[in-house]
């Protein structure tokens, strides 16, 4: 599920912000899952986890951290989300998708501390609301 003790791998020198091609595939990944809007269909529900898996690779991939995708794994189940996210609230893929908007904007502005800070936050929100969707319902 989530390992809170592993926070400090967000650590602001991790980032290399010269990587333009790795933010216009980040932004590419958010514009498209801002085009699905509230959608909740199962094609709307299959688009948004591709393009979130792709959101997060790629945000690992600018990070060029060796640590990342490993604390990723760790602290989130990429399967689990992916089986999950149909049963998120709209509210909860709503609060998502602006956290997206605050790392990308932190990478954007390249303020390191700010994009640790926000993928730290959406990263053990996204475990909270997955604790919640996969909790039987009695």
């Amino acid at each position: 599920m989530i390992n809170k003790g592993n926070q400090d791998h967000f650590k602001p020198a991790s980032v290399d912000w010269g990587l333009d091609e790795q933010l216009a595939r980040i932004e590419r990944a958010l514009a498209e899952m801002d085009g699905l809007g509230n959608r909740r269909d199962e094609q709307a529900v299959e688009l948004r986890t591709t393009h979130n898996a792709e959101l997060h690779s790629s945000i690992v991939a600018a990070a060029r951290s060796p640590r990342l995708p490993q604390l990723l794994h760790q602290l989130v189940s990429v399967n689990a989300i992916a089986r999950n996210f149909g049963q998120y609230s709209a509210d909860a893929v709503e609060r998502s998708q602006r956290q997206h908007h605050d790392i990308v904007d932190a990478i954007r502005w390249q303020n390191a501390e700010l994009a640790r800070a926000a993928m730290t936050t959406h990263l053990l929100t996204a475990a909270e609301v997955l604790a919640d969707v996969s909790e039987p319902v009695e």
